[in-house]
C-alpha cells in the first residue's frame, strides 16, 4: 500500500477464488471474517468489501463503504480467464480508468455498468466522504458463451467483445438497477442476505444475456478506429463544461466521419446523445459546486458554468436532481 497524505493506493487481482481477498486485506490493514467479509480499517474510513461465490465459475465481489481518504484500486492482470460485470451506484461519482481514459461512473453518471476483461488492467478511484456502492460479477468466459451459444449467439458476441475492445461502457437497465437499489437498503449480517444475494445475481445474469442478445441483433461491430475516433470526440466534448454545448458539427469533425454514422455509434459506445450526456456531466459539475461550500450564490455557480439565464439554470438543476437551490444555497 503506498499513501499521500490525500490518497491510498492500492494494487490487487481478482480471481475465481477467495484467495485474492485476504492479499487485499493484508493491503490495507484489514482482517477477512468467515473467508468472505472485510471490513474497512478505521483509518480509511467504514465500510466492507464482500465475497460470495455462487458457482465454480460465478464470484461475486461487493463494495459498500465511506472512506476517510480517496482511494486508488488498481486491479492487475491476471491468467484466469473471466468477464467482469460491473455495476455502480455510489452516491456521487467515481472515477474508472482503462487504457488511461477517465470515465465517471455511479447513479448521478450515465455510465454506471461496463464489461471488463481479467487480463486487461483497470483502475478505481473511490473518493472520500462518498458512500461507494459497487458490485463486480466475475464470471468465466465459457459460462457467458454456453449460454449465450443457446441462443446462437455465441460467436457474435465473441466478435464484438474481442475486436480490440476489451471494455464496454453503458448504463445499468431498469430492471436490473431497481434490484440494486433493493440491495443497497440490505444489511450483509442480516441472516438471509447469501440468499437474497444470490437470487439478485442470477436475475442480473439473466438481464445481462437478454440485453447483450438484443444488442447483437441489433447493432453491429464497432471498429477500431472508429470506437476510438467517438471516444477522441467524447473527451474533447466534456474538456470543457463551462461553455454551451459544441454541437455536432464540432464532434463529427474531430471524429472524422459523417453524423449520421456519428450519432449511431456515439448511442452504441455511451447509450445515450452527445447534447443529453454533455448536460447530464454539466449538472454533476454544478452539484459538486454547490456541495463545495466556495458559492454564495446561485447565479455565481450559473455564470461559472457558463449560463446566461440563472432561472433555466435553477429549473435544469430541480429537474435533474429534485430538489431546488434556493433550499440548499
Amino acid at each position: 500500500m503506498k499513501e499521500s497524505k490525500s490518497l491510498v493506493r492500492i494494487d490487487h487481482i481478482y480471481s475465481l477464488s477467495t484467495l485474492w481477498l485476504e492479499e487485499l486485506a493484508a493491503m490495507l490493514g484489514g482482517e477477512v471474517i468467515q473467508n468472505n467479509l472485510l471490513h474497512i480499517p478505521k483509518q480509511l474510513g467504514e465500510g466492507l468489501v464482500f465475497t460470495h461465490q455462487i458457482l465454480p465459475e460465478m464470484h461475486v465481489v461487493l463494495f459498500d463503504l465511506v472512506l476517510s481518504k480517496s482511494i486508488l484500486f488498481t486491479r492487475k492482470p491476471v491468467e484466469e480467464d473471466f468477464w467482469i460485470l460491473y455495476y455502480d451506484l455510489s452516491d456521487y461519482n467515481n472515477i474508472h480508468i482503462v487504457d488511461n481514459i477517465k470515465h465517471k461512473v455511479g447513479d448521478n453518471s450515465l455510465l454506471d455498468f461496463a464489461i471488463l476483461d481479467s487480463k486487461v488492467e483497470s483502475s478505481y478511484m473511490s473518493k472520500a466522504y462518498n458512500r461507494e456502492f459497487s458490485m463486480r460479477i466475475l464470471i468465466g468466459k465459457s459460462f457467458v458463451l454456453s449460454s449465450l451459444k443457446e441462443r446462437g449467439l455465441d460467436e457474435k458476441f465473441m466478435e464484438i467483445i474481442t475486436k480490440k475492445q476489451n471494455f464496454f461502457y453503458g448504463s445499468i437497465d431498469s430492471k436490473s438497477k431497481a434490484l440494486l437499489y433493493e440491495l443497497k437498503k440490505q444489511r450483509v449480517d442480516s441472516p438471509h442476505y447469501e440468499l437474497l444475494l444470490t437470487g439478485i445475481i442470477y436475475n442480473l445474469l439473466a438481464y445481462f444475456l437478454e440485453r447483450q442478445s438484443s444488442l447483437m441483433i441489433e447493432t453491429s461491430v464497432i471498429t477500431e478506429r472508429d470506437r476510438m475516433a467517438v471516444i477522441k470526440s467524447h473527451e474533447y466534448l466534456l474538456s470543457d463544461l463551462t461553455i454551451p454545448f459544441l454541437g455536432l458539427d464540432a464532434l463529427v469533425e474531430v471524429a472524422h466521419m459523417s453524423v449520421s454514422k456519428y450519432r449511431k455509434l456515439y448511442k452504441q459506445i455511451y447509450g445515450t446523445t452527445p447534447v443529453n450526456f454533455f448536460r447530464n456531466e454539466k449538472m454533476l459539475l454544478a452539484q459538486t459546486m454547490v456541495e463545495s461550500g466556495n458559492y454564495k450564490s446561485i447565479s455565481e455557480i450559473a455564470f461559472a458554468l457558463g449560463y446566461v439565464n440563472v432561472d433555466y439554470f435553477s429549473r435544469s438543476y430541480k429537474k435533474h436532481f429534485g430538489v431546488f437551490l434556493s433550499d440548499i444555497l
